[in-house]
């Protein structure tokens, strides 16, 4: 890949900022289908990563490049200040490269690129040790309890966004874009909904400071087992801490069943604790009471449901960009069984469990 997937500017614009030895190398790592991520190599084997939006149509209200840059830069300053005690550690932001300078068709940022490990499958998951595993696992819930236990205000992201109703605006921007694009009827979809709706807990930290896609692919591990750097601050907001982390146990699949989201997680081996383990832990430090457990599984299988069906109406029209591969039945398929998953979760209540 060349330079020119940044955009007809930047190589000499990141020359100039930050000193890069021209001529430049870059390559996609990730997956996403949303922000774009790129590892930049210069001449001298310096190694920087510039972030940028998907090429070509974007939402009108999404990819904010600016609302990333300023998040990631507000958790660098206060992770880096002597006196913190904010245990988020996040890359050096190193460079604003904004849509006029870099005479591209959006604005990007440049940041440090972090050394180490990066699980993103089930392969790279066996390769860890029980013990390391288990520090793996002790880093990842520490590191998510320490971003929920932030100020927003102190660390200058008091305006990231309101303090209450999140799962309120959730269930309706998701529903929203359901209805918006709808290719098919999903009765279970709507009933869910309603029932969801009118049984939401209780918040217990609202407006807190939450990642949006907390999992072991966006961040990268120490070779101490430590979190060296959270990535990917796209979708970051203030909300419920609660949801935050049943969206991140999607990902963590393993032996001990439950609906996951990946294929392939990094987790599956048995190498790794199981989600009552993770769950429990967390619990522990952030002595949040996860009593509305069945609830938060169910409103993160409906809302992965109908984000995944939004994919599914794109496929439809043809769309492909950040798509994934393979059948479309497949994952009409995924958002049907996702839908069955929310039901099961689901107590006729609605909440504990």
């Amino acid at each position: 890949m060349t330079v020119a997937a940044l955009g007809p500017n930047v190589e000499s614009l990141l020359a100039e900022t930050l000193e890069l030895i021209l001529p430049l190398r870059v390559e996609r790592i990730g997956a996403g289908g949303s922000n774009l991520t790129f590892l930049v190599t210069d001449a001298g084997e310096r190694r920087i990563v510039v972030r940028r939006p998907p090429i070509g149509t974007r939402l009108a209200t999404a990819h904010d490049m600016r609302r990333e840059w300023d998040i990631l830069m507000a958790m660098y300053v206060a992770a880096d200040s002597p006196s913190s005690t904010v245990g988020v550690p996040v890359p050096a932001p190193l460079a604003w490269l904004p849509v006029a300078k870099t005479l591209s068709d959006a604005d990007a940022y440049a940041m440090a690129f972090v050394e180490g490990r990066v699980l993103r499958s089930g392969l790279d998951g066996a390769a860890l040790s029980n013990n390391e595993a288990e520090r793996v696992t002790s880093a990842f819930v520490d590191t998510l309890a320490s971003l929920h236990a932030i100020d927003p205000v102190a660390v200058g992201l008091g305006q990231l966004g309101r303090a209450d109703g999140y799962i309120e605006r959730q269930l309706a921007r998701w529903m929203r874009q359901f209805e918006a694009a709808r290719v098919r009827e999903l009765p279970a979809l709507v009933r869910i909904h309603t029932q969801l709706t009118r049984t939401i807990p209780k918040p217990q930290r609202p407006g807190a400071i939450v990642h949006g896609d907390y999992r072991f692919e966006n961040m990268v591990l120490g070779s101490d087992g430590r979190v060296a750097g959270v990535l990917d601050w796209e979708l970051c907001t203030r909300g419920e801490p609660v949801a935050d982390l049943f969206w991140a146990m999607q990902y963590w699949g393993g032996p001990d069943g439950g609906y996951c989201i990946l294929d392939d997680p990094p987790t599956a081996g048995g190498n790794f604790p199981d989600q009552a383990a993770v769950l429990l832990a967390y619990e522990r430090v952030t002595r949040l009471d996860l009593c509305d457990a069945r609830w938060y599984r169910a409103f993160t299988a409906w809302k992965q449901a109908a984000l995944v069906e939004g994919v599914y109406a794109r496929r439809l029209a043809g769309v492909t960009a950040g798509a994934p591969t393979g059948p479309v039945e497949a994952i009409a398929a995924r958002v049907d069984r996702l839908l069955e998953a929310a039901g099961e979760w689901l107590p006729p209540s609605g909440l504990n469990g």
